[in-house]
């Protein structure tokens, strides 16, 4: 009989995936905020409703978890993971609240990139979720997301480098910049906490290899 790593009487994986779907359409949803501005405003309400029923979800496993029978090490495994995904889903929602709340004059294609890199990197981990007792196949997709994530780290380096090579020859440029800093730190923490969530699946397929 194949070792399950949470209890059975309650479907937990189910319900980390379902989390996790919720996060990963939010994560899509990112790219539409650099858009026109109709598209911003739609994504952003997007966003915002898949947050409000990922918070739903949350309190419906810290419910199962309370009622289940599961030993404190599961139950700290468990809310260590379900915690760190909504960590994600909170900071994709702030990167969706800054850039939707300022017009831009243009778009750096970094910023698109970025969005697009934060999805491929949490789909990696979803994939991770139905395997995590199954060491050999998290790694693998914990490499692509390291990988991911090391590309990444140096496109925020060179996007921020660009915003400041512009020319400044209004204050209009000056707010421009600072509008752009604003929008890139917040995609650089949601990237770190995706980062986060990686280093908590990995930790979890160690503790039960």
């Amino acid at each position: 009989m194949a070792f399950s790593l949470f209890p059975r009487e309650v479907k937990f994986f189910e319900l980390f995936q379902k989390q996790h779907a919720l996060i990963l359409d939010a994560a899509g949803q990112l790219d539409a905020v650099f858009g026109s501005r109709a598209a911003a405003v739609n994504a952003c309400r997007t966003i915002n409703r898949l947050e409000e029923e990922a918070n739903i979800l949350l309190l419906d496993i810290f419910l199962q978890m309370s009622r289940a029978f599961i030993t404190p090490l599961d139950r700290e495994d468990i809310h260590g993971l379900v915690l760190a995904q909504e960590d994600v889903m909170n900071a994709i929602r702030l990167v969706a609240a800054r850039a939707g709340g300022y017009t831009f004059s243009t778009v750096p294609a970094s910023a698109g990139e970025l969005a697009r890199d934060l999805k491929a990197q949490m789909a990696n981990l979803g994939a991770t979720l139905p395997l995590l007792d199954r060491r050999q196949q998290v790694e693998t997709h914990l490499q692509a997301v390291r990988k991911a994530g090391a590309e990444s780290a140096a496109l925020l380096l060179v996007a921020t480098g660009e915003l400041y090579e512009k020319p400044l020859n209004s204050p209009a440029d000056v707010l421009e910049i600072v509008k752009w800093t604003a929008v890139i730190d917040r995609l650089e923490q949601a990237l770190e906490k995706v980062e986060a969530l990686a280093k908590v699946i990995e930790r979890i397929s160690v503790k039960y290899a």
